[in-house]
């Protein structure tokens, strides 16, 4: 959403909703940032913005068209009031990135604004009222909209050195005094909203002691987080464990990837693959979004999530106590390391098996050959089960076949189910189920 070349304008959300929902999609996120559809910036950035509380009417007909095409497409949008670079001082938009023409925020007093400093906008009642006005006009225009799914306050206002370094400002912190702002423009939208849309609003850093007041407030509805690591299938687990266990809410993970700088695209693809198939492997309540939206319409990479709907489709996995569970592979040729990451309630399971090695880039390792995997999965209750081998590029099922789970030699209770997998190069997923 954020990396739209400015050339295609909403010709590009066009085809890209288009695309998603051909591809079984149905959840994306759009930032009303200064470069695509704010409503507020200074004028010299472009001629369209008039400042504070006069808003930029192209923009917000942009919003509406695009909106519009998402409810069309069956595309449930985040739609996000203020980036990080607004309000902060990393990545600053605040500042502008060209001071002489004069391009920053409409809040800071060197363009007319109420405040010196990005900190102050989190003191400032004038900045509050401000806010809220234009969250009102938000709600008022596209609160109507049932592809809406949840607005989203602040992204990430913990990139700023000030915030994250949890300063103080009369005696509280700035996490504090970010969540008492947060606070106040939720419940001035919950106030106006008729249509009751979730709120949302988080950190960069959800596990520091400066996100914590925000993440716990009773009017965020949810909570978001954005996971970046090289072991993605460990931290996605950890930190939903972390998240849910300790404000008991919703975690969706609305950015993902091995890490949130550019690679090479190769690379990059082989990471979106990893997120998608390693999210559904966790008990989340939806698959973790991969951060590159514009390598996947450009490189055609919809197929990635057309073929994990297919594996998806028909599996409620609501109300059913789906956990993370315990497995195990192993090459049969002997000559590759693989992993499993499985996900069971006791008497359905299903399973990503992966060689983590061939996911990283091309310089670093040959592609194996292909070879069937010995798959062990733990603790489904004894008895016979069929098993589906799946194509996890190709969305399909390449072998079917049967086994049953049996009691372990060490007993107390404990089970296992051993299948062998067809060839594959560097992953398949699976389904056991109940014969």
């Amino acid at each position: 959403q954020v990396n739209i070349p400015a050339s295609e304008g909403t010709y590009a959300y066009d085809r890209i909703l288009g695309r998603m929902a051909e591809a079984g999609e149905n959840f994306g996120r759009i930032w009303m940032s200064p470069w695509s559809f704010g409503l507020e910036w200074t004028k010299a950035y472009d001629v369209h913005y008039r400042g504070l509380g006069r808003y930029n009417l192209l923009n917000a007909w942009r919003l509406d068209h695009v909106l519009r095409a998402a409810e069309q497409n069956g595309v449930y949008a985040m739609l996000l009031f203020t980036a990080h670079g607004e309000i902060g001082d990393y990545e600053s938009d605040f500042q502008g990135h060209d001071r002489e023409k004069k391009q920053g925020s409409p809040y800071w007093s060197r363009y007319g604004g109420p405040v010196d400093h990005p900190k102050e906008i989190y003191t400032s009642e004038e900045v509050l009222e401000l806010y809220k006005q234009k969250a009102r006009y938000i709600v008022a225009r596209w609160g109507y909209c049932s592809a809406v799914m949840a607005w989203e306050i602040l992204n990430e206002p913990d990139l700023a050195a000030f915030y994250k370094e949890n300063q103080t400002y009369q005696g509280q912190t700035y996490g504090e005094l970010g969540a008492r702002f947060v606070q106040n423009v939720a419940r001035h939208i919950r106030a106006l909203d008729p249509a009751e849309h979730l709120i949302t609003s988080g950190c960069y850093r959800y596990r520091k002691a400066c996100a914590e007041p925000t993440l716990r407030l009773e009017e965020v509805d949810f909570n978001t987080g954005h996971v970046f690591e090289q072991d993605l299938e460990s931290r996605l687990l950890s930190d939903l464990r972390y998240m849910q266990g300790t404000f008991n809410k919703i975690f969706l993970v609305t950015e993902a990837g091995l890490t949130p700088f550019a690679q090479d695209a190769e690379t990059t693809a082989l990471a979106i693959h990893r997120t998608l198939w390693s999210s559904f492997m966790t008990p989340g309540a939806g698959v973790a979004a991969p951060w590159w939206w514009v390598l996947i319409d450009r490189r055609d990479l919809y197929g990635y999530f057309r073929a994990l709907r297919n594996f998806a489709e028909g599996e409620d996995r609501r109300g059913r106590n789906y956990d993370a569970g315990v497995g195990s592979a192993r090459d049969e040729a002997g000559k590759r390391s693989l992993k499993a990451v499985v996900l069971t309630n006791g008497q359905r399971a299903f399973g990503w098996i992966y060689h983590p090695a061939s996911f990283t880039s091309r310089a670093t390792w040959e592609e194996a050959p292909e070879a069937p995997a010995a798959v062990t999965i733990n603790g489904l209750k004894a008895g016979p089960y069929r098993i589906e081998v799946w194509d996890t590029y190709r969305g399909e099922v390449i072998g079917r076949l049967e086994a049953e789970s049996r009691q372990t030699d060490g007993g107390a209770g404990g089970t296992a189910l051993t299948f062998n997998t067809p060839p594959f190069a560097r992953d398949v997923a699976c389904k056991v189920l109940p014969k």
